[in-house]
């Protein structure tokens, strides 16, 4: 064998050491992307269990909200300021949670 086509071979080798390199550096991205997809999902799982869980506490409340304001009607009397805005706050993020579900 020629020292020319040794040399050939070595050049050979070497771009195929670097094409397999290259493709181990794209399937080790893709492992990543696979990695952090799954991540995603259990996070955003996790973040729709809550609001599920803020949704059914705050339909609890408001049920609570609407007797009061019903009993206050009846028995003729204003709520202090204080308890309506709590009252507001309470519907409003029963109405985020809705929105998010």
């Amino acid at each position: 064998m020629s020292k020319e086509s040794v040399f050939k071979k070595i050049a050979e080798i070497g771009k195929s050491n670097v094409e397999l390199k290259a493709e181990v550096i794209e399937l080790g991205v893709v492992q990543d992307i696979i990695s952090d997809y799954k991540k995603d999902i259990d996070a955003f799982t996790s973040a729709l269990s809550i609001i599920d869980r803020v949704f059914e506490s705050t339909n609890k409340s408001i049920a609570n909200v609407n007797k009061i304001k019903a009993q206050a009607k009846e028995l003729g009397i204003d709520l202090p300021k204080q308890t309506i805005d709590l009252f507001s706050k309470v519907e409003s993020l029963n109405s985020e949670a809705k929105q998010k579900k």
